[in-house]
């Protein structure tokens, strides 16, 4: 279920390759590679600056890896223990936490650093997946990887995700071969590289993408330079979750779905039943109402961008002639209920009054519109107000002129 208001990083991002061709010729299907060499083009998301403040920042392992010719280092190479007191009465406790001098000694000795859900720490990249989540309507999640020059971190080996590649700075070598398992699930187990088929050698230069469909065997080495990217993971919504969804929320309804299968049951009725649970209005209603879940998920996982939050509350007065307009790249998700309208947004739910979904929806449809000319469709006054408090809506000002860069990007 594409949403083709949100192509625009898409269609930057495949340039000059358009969406229709890719989902067409390319996706879940073959490798495609974007060729550029433009060095900056990612700039304005990933730089090797952004790179190194997140890890310089970084204070858990969690989700740092360090990997060397397809071997991780031990945790214990790259972190101390400090102790930590989290109140009277109780005892001390150690906590692991990086050493930036011995994490900067490995990648000189040859170890890829790699920085999992990346977009949490950086929300440059945060804004990237967003706009991507919300074209495709399921979860995108990405991966920093930082290469020493003539150094590889993985062995050949495949992935249970979609990948963008996005080469920011440096050259890498990818040596491709074809799935020997085609859109493997996480539970079927790892093939040996040895069983594909060799597909092609790519040079990925600054500002190239490469598309792999998963199960897709690779093996990356950088050149006489250090190699910076950003794979962003692409997380579909397979038939097969469809369907069990569909079984299970029908299951809740007929009792013979819920009866032991020991039991003798009749074959035609069943089948009949079958027919119904998995008729195409019934799976069309249930991968909705997945992707609805999803856009939630979403929603909770990723932070909206707040710069210039706590101006933008200063300078909130609500009057007559003030322009609103929904935050670039707000991602949020609009829920109806009987009684009341609920924002779920970044981990948190704002219940408001049930006309407050017209006038979200009013600010949907217009780059900016005035709190007076709001008011006709429900309690504008209350509306704005939450929607700037949460970082989720700009002030324009009194008869602003213009209204660049307030285009929402928001899940629905």
């Amino acid at each position: 279920m594409w949403d083709y208001r949100y192509r625009e990083v898409l269609e930057w991002l495949l340039h000059p390759h358009s969406i229709e061709s890719f989902l067409d010729d390319f996706y879940e299907r073959e490798v495609l590679h974007v060729s550029r060499n433009v060095p900056g083009y990612f700039g304005a998301y990933c730089d090797l600056s952004e790179a190194e403040r997140v890890l310089s920042e970084e204070r858990t392992a969690y989700n740092l890896a360090i990997y060397k010719e397809g071997k991780r280092v031990p945790n214990e190479a790259y972190t101390r223990k400090v102790q930590r007191h989290f109140g009277r009465g109780t005892p001390r406790q150690d906590l692991d936490v990086l050493d930036p001098h011995r994490v900067a000694r490995l990648f000189a000795s040859g170890c890829t650093l790699i920085y999992d859900h990346f977009g949490l720490a950086s929300g440059r990249i945060s804004k990237l997946m967003q706009r991507l989540e919300a074209f495709f309507g399921h979860r995108v999640d990405a991966a920093l990887f930082l290469t020493p020059p003539n150094s590889s971190g993985f062995r050949a080996h495949w992935d249970t995700s979609d990948g963008f590649i996005l080469q920011i700075e440096g050259r890498k070598r990818w040596r491709l071969c074809n799935p020997t398992l085609p859109l493997p699930l996480e539970s079927q187990p790892h093939c040996d590289e040895a069983e594909g088929q060799f597909l092609m050698n790519v040079l990925m230069e600054p500002g190239d993408v490469l598309y792999l469909p998963r199960g897709t065997f690779h093996q990356a080495q950088a050149g006489d330079e250090h190699s910076l990217h950003v794979a962003i993971g692409l997380f579909p919504v397979r038939l097969v979750s469809v369907l069990q969804q569909a079984l299970e929320h029908a299951a809740k309804r007929y009792l013979v779905l819920r009866r032991s299968a020991a039991l003798p049951h009749d074959p035609t009725e069943l089948q009949q039943l079958l027919s119904d649970v998995f008729s195409e209005p019934s799976l069309r209603m249930t991968l909705s109402r997945m992707h609805s879940q999803l856009r939630g998920e979403a929603a909770d996982q990723h932070g909206d961008d707040t710069e210039g939050l706590f101006r933008q509350i200063l300078r909130h007065a609500a009057g007559e002639d003030e322009l609103v307009a929904l935050r670039a790249d707000a991602l949020f998700e609009v829920i109806e209920v009987p009684e009341s309208t609920v924002l779920r947004f970044s981990g948190n739910k704002v219940v408001l009054p049930k006309a407050a979904a017209a006038v979200i929806a009013q600010l949907r449809r217009r780059p900016a519109a005035s709190v007076s000319d709001l008011r006709a469709y429900g309690p504008a006054d209350e509306v704005v107000s939450t929607l700037i408090h949460m970082g989720l809506a700009v002030v324009l000002g009194p008869n602003s002129p213009s209204v660049s860069g307030a285009t929402v990007t928001s899940a629905t």
